[in-house]
Parts: C-alpha cells; structure tokens; sequence
C-alpha cells in the first residue's frame, strides 16, 4: 500500500488550512497529485493537499479515510469510482465535512447519510441519455446492453432503461450482466456473448471497466460479434481509459468504428490548452498527466480554495473512534453552493443538490484510437460530425441496426415424425441431421435456411405438446421451446393457450377438424326385386290401372272423334247418301258376317291403326322414351298422348333418382353426421391423439365436446388412431389434412368434415424471439411468391389408390341382377303367348 502526504506550506501570515485529497492506489495517483499540486500553486492558493492513497479494499479504505479526517482537513476531493465513492461520502458526510467526488457518476450515490457529498462528473444519467440520442440518431432502436455486474455496470445503465421504457420506437433486446467477483479470462464471457449472438441484437451497449472491455471484445471477434453490421457503444469507463484497450500500445483492427462517450473537461479549451502547455514547458511535466481525473481534481481544488469562507480559519478536531461534525462544515458547504469558479474543464457550479452543473459528454469514434466526433450537453443535444465518422469495416455507411441474415448460426428445430409433416428416414441412426428429413416442414426449412444462411438439425419428439395444469408444465415440442432447448419448432396450430408461452410465426395453413370411420361395405343383401323399390306397390298398381285406362280412352277418342281417321270414315259412311256410300255399307255388312281369318287379314282397315292394343302399346312404350307405330290424329288423342308423356317424364325423373339412392350407401347404416352424434350411440368407439390443440380446443368450447374427449381413447400417436380405424367401428377425430392424407388410399373409409375447430398454422419459437420479425419477413415473400402453396401441393396430393369401388358403396352380385332378367323373360313370353293368339283370331 503506497502512502503519499504532500504538505505545501506557502508563505502566509494566514494559518494554512489543510484539503484531504483521496486516491485509489493505481499508476495515475502519482500524476494526480503532481497536476493538482500545479494548478493550486497557478492561483496562488494556500491551502495545503494533504493525500491518502488505499488499497482496494474496503478496510485500507476506512484506515486511511480516518487518517485523512484526522489530518483535520476542511474539505476532502477524492478520485475513486463510484462504488467507493458511496462508502467515503457516508464516512466524510457524518463529520459534516465536505466531500467532493471527482470522477464518480452514479446518479443514485446522493442519500440522506451522504448529504454533503458533491459530484464534480456528469451523472450516469446525462452519459445515458447522450448514448440513448446517439441510436436515435441512426435508427438503432432495437439493442442489447452488456454490463459487468457490480455497481458501475447495474447503474450506470439503468437511467437508459428508462428512456427506453418511455419511448416505444425503442426496444432492449436483452440484458447480459457478467460477474467479476471471481478471476476473469476470455472464457468468461462467453455464455453472455452468446446470449447476445441467439438475440441477434447488432447494437451492443458494453459498461464495464476497460480492463474487461479488452477480453470481451476479443472472444466477441471470436464469435463474429465484431463484424461490418455490428455496433458497438461504450461507457466512459473505456472510452476514457483506451491505454488499457491496447497491446502494448496498438490496438486491434476489428476495433474500428467503435463509438464512445466521455465527460467533457475541456480537452479542446483554450485555458486548458494553456495551462498544459504552461505544466509541460515551466513545470517539467509530461502532457499524459493532463487527463480527465486529474483535470477534475484540479478543479475540485481550486473550487474549495475560491469558496472557503474567511471566517474558516481553525482546523477540524475529528476522531473516527469518537464522530462528532465540525461546526463549520454546514457554513462551508453553503458558501460551495454559492460559489462558481471557471476551471480547466468548464465551469465549476453546483446545484442545490450537489450536482455539477455542466452535463455535457463528448463522443469518441475509434480509429487507431478514440477521436472526439461530436458532443452532447444538456441544452443543446447531440451535435456530430458526421464526415469524421467510420464504422465497423471502415464503412461510412451506418449500419441498420437489424441483421439481415442468420449467417453463422445453428438453430435447433423440434420435429414429431407425422406425414405428410414430416417423414424420418428409417435407416438413419442420427435423426439430427437434415438429410433424415423429407416432407412438407423439412422443405420450408430447407429454403429458410437458404435464404438466411443458417445451420440446423432437428430435435424429434413423440408429441407436439399439452399443458398439465396441475404442474404448470408443457410436454412435446412446445415444452422443447419453452425449455430453450429448441429454437423453432415444426407446425403448430395457433391457439390462445399456447400464445401466453411461446411466440409463433406468421401462419401459413389453414385447418378444419373432421372424422374418418370405416363404412359398411360387401355383397349386397338387397331385395330380389331391388329395381322395384324406388316406389311403393300402391304406386305400381296405380300406375298399371293408369296404362288400361288411358289405353281404353285413347281407343275411345280415336273411334268416335269425328276428326280421327276411324271416325271421319265412320261419320262418313253413316250420313253418305249416295249409291257408292250405301254399297260400301253393304259391303261392310257381308265382311262382318263372313267370319273368314283370311279375309280379315287381307282386308285389314289402316283406319283401324288406334285399337286397344296399339294404344296399349302407345302408352307402355312412353316410359322407355319411344312412340308406338302410329299416333291419334285427332286433337283430344294427341293432348292425351302429350299429358302422359309429361307424366312419364316426372315419375321416370323420380324413379331413377330413387333408385340411385338405394344403389349406393343407406345412410341410415352410418347415423354419425356431427361429432356430438357419437355420444348418442353405442356401436363406435372413438377417440383423439392426446396433447394436441384439437383435444385443448374440444376441452374449453362446450360440455358436449368436452364429454367427448373425456369418454374417448387417448391415442398416443397418429399411427395408433390409424390402426385403431383399420380394425373397424372407430371413429377418428383429428385435423381433416392430416386424416385426408393418411387415409387416401384406404377406400373403406369416410372422411366427415366438421365446418367446426378451424384453426392456423405455425411455426412455434421461444417467447420474444430474436428470430421472429425475420423469418416473418421470409414467410410473408413465400406467400407472395406462391411458395407455401407449391410445397403443399408437392407433399399433399390428392389422388388415390382406389378404382372403382369407393367406401361405403354397395356391391350387387349376379344373384341381384338376375332377378330383373328373369322378370323381362316372364313378361316377354306372357305377351307372346296371350297377344299372339288374339292377334290371329
């Protein structure tokens, strides 16, 4: 531990008051304490420094800050950080003794027990602020912060959380604190790093001490954190102290374009300038010693020598064993408050709560070191020049801000082995690997990974995922997700209950819950005379008597109209009363009487076309869609025929559609129409694939599909809902893709779709995931480019195995249609035997 007390005794008739000033033990007290004895000596002061120098430990510092009060010093100027700083301000504050901190900026070290403490630096808020303008300078409003996990780092930061908190353009990515309570080395830092890396943040906030910055820059290079789209801003704890950045005193290429912010203390004043010049040339000091700390520390100094009140004139009695206030610390500390003094830095003024005055920082851009580009104060904002600017690269050209790409990562994909999802190849042993792949997902993240320039394997799993609400825990590839040990997970169906754990995607799919169940099929059993059943044997009948009477009637009109060829001659020769027409009724007298076959036959009467028999026949032939031979000529016959055909029409329409009916499934074989009918019958079973949104959806709508799920089989997989089906009265309930596929070329089953459970697809990430805009900007080009729909139509095709029979259709064997041969043969002869006779008589 180095010990320095300075006592500078200046020729006065004034008793000499003593200013304690306190310094951590490190290479630069030495030039502390030689720049501030300087400037003191400049004004012509004659106060005398007296210095106490710690170790870094808290017990050096209680001993020597004792000591230094016991000096019976008035004022006390220190240079340590702020996480001292706290510790000294509430020891010096108990004696009521002022206590400038020269170089600590953590807004929050002013407490009720450190009332006379005053800070010479900028707060870390005014350094939050200035970093938070420079992102939205450039647009980079989305960052992560890296931070060391002591008192700098957790508060030098927190202000800067807060403007984001009130701006929502802006967005923290992620947070990273690493511990330096234990050795540090490159290795360190790296789970941080790749913390930072999966976040795909490309503006990083690092606040830390410079000797950490130096590891953490170089494993950051290590894993390609230091590249041309990344942004890296730095706290003044390195900016400030580059020297400790370097490699024996160069500095690596990929430091480039690195940004950073320090306190303004006048680096480019003229009076700082001269007092420098002035230090080198007639003090014989080196121009390295002119630096921000000491600079201030000078300034502290001056300060107290301006404000000292002339009243002050006896040194403090002060004992740490025995605390008692100096009474004239309360009337010193006013006369501070009221004093302002224009020093080597800017000018030196405080507020009423202690706080210097002068808010503002200067940005530094790193190149072969960090150069002022631009500065920030309280009253005039941000100001950069801009044309001095570089980044990382060397670019002029800011970066985005958002990576465009995920080259160089490895994503993990979670994956259950359902087609037409996703098919494994059976032979392979590493399922991880992508080639094991093939299907309808594989695909679409084959061409993501293209596009993005990613790696990945795949994770598999049995299950996609179900919630235990008596543990609180997901199972499947959502609980995979959720667990971070996958990063994207294969289709899932979106639901609300899914949303309040993981994130998803834009959809890309669209689904419906339906039913698949064997139906009957077989030899049919159907009545012999099938092709009777379209109508009742009451309609028969009635459609027979029809026939004979319409038969008769068309007889009828045909003999008696006058305008019918029968009848016109029958008129004809009954009124006819010239020599010819009564001959011809003689003649027609001797045929009737003759009774000769033969005659009949030769002289048969064309008038005589519409006979019973040949209106029989007329109106029979009508249902087959033919005329008889001949047709009335007289206008009631031929209104007659046109009725019956338009009857004949109608009943053939409903004949045929009848019998179509009975030719194909009875649907009263198969009574399940909606998925609630199940609960209503005891000839199926049935039953879900458990952990699936179907099921969680079913569960939450109502109690009848909640009663549904609990009396159904709890499938383990899709292949097990499959067996069960092939084995007949099971009925499957899932998404109706899923079933449409799996089931295609097994013509004994009916697929029943629902209309009901519609739901989306997605691909499922961690919640807040980094990956999410991207891959979103991807998907949505894949649905403009018609993409989504090509894959779909590669894997999911419509066509299938099955010919001519089809499920639930009925077979009829020879048995069925012989029947109906049968019935033409009987009729067939019938007629030939009974109207073959009447004929020839």
């Amino acid at each position: 531990m180095k010990v320095f007390l300075f006592l500078v005794l200046l020729p006065t008739t004034v008793l000499s008051l003593k200013i304690g000033l306190f310094l951590e033990d490190s290479d630069i007290a030495e030039s502390i304490v030689d720049v501030s004895q300087y400037a003191l000596d400049q004004i012509g002061s004659t106060l005398e420094i007296v210095t106490r120098v710690y170790s870094k430990t808290y017990t050096s510092l209680l001993e020597q800050l004792c000591a230094l009060l016991e000096d019976g010093v008035v004022a006390v100027v220190s240079a340590s950080g702020s996480t001292f700083t706290a510790v000294e301000a509430q020891v010096v504050s108990q004696f009521d003794v002022p206590y400038i901190a020269a170089v600590a900026t953590n807004p929050y070290l002013k407490t009720e027990e450190s009332d006379f403490l005053l800070l010479m630096a900028p707060s870390d808020i005014y350094q939050c602020q200035a970093i938070f303008d420079l992102m939205k300078q450039y647009n980079w409003y989305d960052f992560t912060v890296m931070a060391s996990a002591d008192d700098r780092g957790i508060n030098g930061m927190v202000y800067l959380q807060y403007l984001v908190s009130r701006d929502s353009d802006f967005s923290i990515i992620d947070v990273q604190h690493f511990d330096v309570s234990k050795g540090i080395n490159e290795e360190s830092f790296m789970s941080e790093l790749q913390e930072i890396k999966n976040s795909l943040a490309r503006i990083i906030v690092l606040n830390c001490a410079a000797k950490y910055a130096k590891l953490i820059f170089n494993a950051a290079k290590r894993m390609g954190l230091m590249e041309d789209d990344f942004v890296w801003i730095v706290s003044d704890s390195i900016a400030g102290d580059q020297e400790k950045i370097s490699y024996s005193g160069s500095y690596p290429s990929y430091y480039e374009g690195i940004f950073g912010t320090v306190p303004s203390y006048g680096q480019d004043s003229a009076t700082l300038t001269s007092f420098t010049d002035r230090y080198i040339l007639g003090h014989g000091g080196s121009s390295s010693n002119i630096m921000m700390s000491s600079v201030l520390v000078a300034d502290a100094l001056a300060m107290i020598h301006t404000s000292l009140p002339s009243n002050v004139n006896t040194e403090p009695s002060l004992s740490c064993s025995s605390p008692a206030a100096w009474s004239d610390g309360q009337s010193f500390l006013n006369s501070i408050f009221g004093a302002t003094y224009e020093g080597l830095s800017s000018t030196v003024d405080f507020n009423d709560e202690g706080v210097s005055k002068s808010t503002s920082y200067d940005i530094m851009n790193f190149r072969s070191g960090f150069q002022k580009v631009g500065s920030w104060s309280s009253s005039s904002g941000l100001e950069l020049q801009t044309e001095n600017i570089v980044f990382a690269g060397g670019s002029e050209n800011p970066p985005s801000g958002y990576g465009s790409t995920l080259s160089g990562y490895h994503l993990r994909i979670g994956v259950v082995q359902e087609p037409p999802i996703a098919f494994l190849n059976q032979s392979c042993v590493d399922t991880t690997k992508p080639s094991c792949w093939t299907g309808w997902n594989p695909d679409i993240i084959a061409k993501l990974a293209v596009e993005l320039n990613f790696t990945y394997e795949f994770i598999e799993n049995q299950r996609y995922g179900g919630y235990d609400s008596e543990t609180g825990t997901w199972n499947g590839i959502i609980g995979d997700i959720i667990n971070k040990t996958t990063d994207l997970t294969m289709a899932l169906t979106i639901s609300t209950e899914r949303s309040a754990f993981i994130d998803f995607t834009h959809s890309f799919f669209e689904d419906e819950a339906s039913f698949v169940v064997v139906a009957p099929t077989g030899q049919s059993s159907a009545n012999a005379f099938f092709f009777l059943l379209p109508f009742d044997i009451s309609v028969w009948l009635s459609v027979i008597g029809l026939v004979v009477i319409l038969s008769i009637l068309m007889t009828c009109l045909s003999k008696l109209s006058p305008y019918g060829k029968y009848g016109a001659k029958k008129y004809a020769l009954q009124t006819c009363q010239c020599e010819g027409c009564l001959e011809r009724r003689k003649h027609k007298l001797r045929k009737k009487n003759t009774g000769c076959a033969v005659d009949k036959v030769e002289e048969v009467d064309s008038l005589n076309d519409m006979s019973f028999y040949n209106s029989l026949f007329n109106i029979g032939t009508g249902f087959v869609g033919q005329g008889g031979e001949t047709l009335p000529s007289a206008p009631s016959g031929r209104f007659l025929v046109f009725s019956w055909w338009l009857f004949v029409m109608i009943l053939t329409s409903m004949y045929t559609a009848n019998l179509t009916a009975h030719l194909t499934l009875e649907r009263s074989t198969i009574s399940i129409v909606e998925m609630i009918d199940l609960l209503d019958q005891d000839t199926y079973t049935w039953g879900l694939i458990k952990d699936r949104n179907l099921e969680s959806m079913m569960r939450s709508r109502n109690s009848d599909f909640a009663q549904l799920v609990n009396t159904g089989v709890a499938l383990e997989s899709l292949q097990d809902g499959i067996d069960r089906v092939a084995e007949g009265s099971f009925v499957f309930i899932d998404d109706s893709s899923v079933l449409s596929y799996n089931f295609k070329d097994d013509c004994t089953v009916m697929q029943t779709y629902t209309g009901k459970f519609s739901n989306e697809w997605a691909f499922g990430l961690q919640m807040n995931s980094p990956y999410k805009d991207l891959i979103n900007t991807y998907f949505l080009q894949f649905r403009e480019e018609g993409y989504f729909t090509e894959v779909w139509n590669k894997w999911y095709s419509t066509e299938t195995g099955c010919s001519g029979e089809t499920a639930g259709s009925r077979i009829y064997g020879h048995q069925n249609i012989w029947n109906p041969i049968v019935f033409f043969l009987i009729n067939n002869m019938a007629s030939e035997n009974t109207i073959l006779p009447l004929t020839l008589c």
